[in-house]
């Protein structure tokens, strides 16, 4: 009949249509010819001429289609347009195919429980040689599943380079039993979980930016980038030039890079900043090596600002024969490089430390405990009262409340020591730089923030103070700083939160995140530098 021999041209044509000029032919970066490209238009695109034109709803298919005659011509490039590709399952690549798109203007866009890409392989029957490209992955607004965006599994030599993700609800990139995978120059946007995720895979992890734009995840623990080896044969594991920031966890585990049972992995030129762990969380590090790691070179990273007890280098109890060298770590609240119990033989040198830790116990005012200087536990009022209070909280789930209980006329204060006496320094040292800081909320109505002073005093036959006054700022929270060298002579210290004589009886103010912390690269405090391993070597 005719109309099924119409259609039957229609399908030839399709299928024998070939791009010409610049599109003909790609190659790897071998130079080996791959195939022609198999274009791939988006409902969204004008129309080009591509073999296969989407629909909007389930594009999947079309992009499945082109992918398998790729593979049918014994490998290929796969190109997707600009625009929206809305899947509802898995688009699967098979060994030898490329699939690339013009950029982050070409979206997958997936909605379901399933990856929006995978190459899936198996012991003893690997798929080789699979690329994708220069293209965009976010999960749609309504899909809340919780499931990587690409997950490669025992495909070797498989590459991901200039790919974007956006919202992952359980990271964005699995890569597992894959020898020689590389990762490359790859932008990860709010990604829950793991980022990147490595197990027991050899291969790169280099120049990607991992952004967790500061918001906050209660669902469990957030890294950047996780190395786990389950295998004693698998190593070579490099991790360079990534950039990692804004990760914020309000629950669980917070960490740059963390690597577990590896060996021989690099770390090296990373940049990590901007990390926070919240509510009572004490567990992260801008790296940080598990138990069972063993030669592994951290070299030539720059690691700051680190929030929420977050050491900037972490070695866990055994972890052997590792190389820490030329790392700067800026303003971590936890340790600038921790080096823990039975961990062996590590060679700490040339590392830059400096303004790390936090001289203020339970800092997050998440237990019923005052926050104090060092061990102290009960703080000195003055016609002052000073609770945990659930009804506000910069971070986490409470704050401390501090009440006026006097009328005006008469000062008050909360210091966050044990007494104000003027022959206990508290554990700070006569001659050196602290920063107190506090994250503050005042209520409109009543007292000014011009009346709330943060103070640092010192006592050399008499106290001398250094003070801040908050801003008149409220019904939001605010930081207020104050600065000071204690004396050398000093004697005596006190750390105090001064309310000013002129604010009313019942009047009060939430503080929340405080910090007490030494400047400088000294490491009176071991805040900079803490050793409790074995035959560690300085230089």
């Amino acid at each position: 009949p005719m109309s099924k021999q119409v259609t039957t041209i229609a399908l030839k044509e399709r299928f024998d249509f070939i791009p010409t000029g610049s599109a003909a032919v790609t190659q790897d970066s071998t130079g080996s010819q791959t195939g022609p490209f198999i274009v791939v238009e988006s409902s969204e695109a004008v129309r080009q001429g591509g073999m296969y034109r989407c629909s909007g709803a389930a594009d999947d298919v079309e992009i499945q289609e082109a992918i398998d005659l790729a593979e049918a011509r014994g490998g290929a490039t796969v190109e997707i347009t600009e625009g929206g590709f809305y899947t509802t399952a898995a688009v699967t690549l098979p060994a030898n195919v490329i699939l690339r798109g013009r950029g982050a203007a070409s979206i997958i866009v997936k909605n379901g429980n399933f990856s929006a890409i995978e190459s899936i392989g198996t012991l003893g029957s690997e798929i080789e040689n699979v690329e994708i490209r220069d293209l965009k992955i976010e999960t749609d607004a309504s899909d809340t599943n919780n499931i990587v965006q690409i997950q490669f599994t025992y495909s070797d030599n498989c590459r991901i380079q200039n790919v974007t993700t956006l919202n992952a609800h359980l990271g964005s990139i699995k890569i597992t039993n894959c020898n020689g995978f590389a990762i490359e120059g790859c932008t990860i946007i709010y990604s829950k979980a793991e980022s990147i995720y490595i197990a027991t895979s050899s291969g790169i992890v280099v120049n990607n930016k991992i952004d967790g734009t500061q918001t906050p995840w209660s669902g469990g623990g957030i890294v950047g980038i996780r190395v786990f080896n389950a295998s004693s044969e698998i190593d070579r594991v490099t991790i360079s030039g990534n950039e990692i920031r804004g990760i914020y966890c309000s629950q669980d585990q917070v960490a740059g890079i963390q690597l577990e049972l590896v060996l021989n992995t690099i770390v090296v030129d990373n940049t990590i900043v901007d990390l926070i762990s919240r509510d009572g969380i004490t567990v992260g590090a801008g790296i940080w090596m598990q138990a069972g790691s063993y030669r592994t070179s951290i070299q030539g990273n720059y690691i700051k600002d680190l929030d929420g007890t977050i050491d900037g280098i972490t070695i866990n109890p055994n972890v052997d024969d590792c190389m820490i060298r030329n790392n700067s770590i800026i303003n971590a609240i936890g340790k600038g490089i921790l080096i823990g119990a039975a961990a062996d033989r590590t060679l700490v040198a040339n590392n830059f430390s400096k303004d790390n830790g936090n001289l203020i116990d339970r800092a997050d005012c998440e237990s019923t405990t005052s926050p104090m200087i060092f061990g102290e536990t009960v703080p000195t009022l003055v016609n002052a009262l000073w609770a945990r209070d659930s009804g506000q909280a910069d971070e986490g789930t409470y704050s401390f409340k501090a009440t006026k209980d006097v009328a005006a006329g008469t000062d008050g204060s909360v210091d966050l020591v044990d007494n104000n006496t003027t022959t206990d320094l508290h554990g700070l040292i006569a001659g050196l730089e602290y920063t107190f800081t506090i994250r503050l909320r005042i209520p409109s109505g009543g007292i000014l923030g011009s009346e709330i002073t943060l103070e640092l005093h010192d006592y050399v036959g008499g106290w001398t103070f250094t003070s801040q006054a908050a801003a008149n700022t409220y019904d939001e929270w605010q930081s207020v700083t104050v600065t000071r060298t204690l004396r050398a002579a000093a004697t005596g210290t006190v750390v105090k939160i001064a309310i000013a004589s002129a604010a009313e009886d019942g009047e009060l103010f939430n503080v929340d995140n405080i910090r007490v912390q030494p400047l400088g690269i000294n490491n009176e405090h071991e805040q900079n530098f803490l050793d409790n391993g074995t035959d560690t070597q300085v230089g």
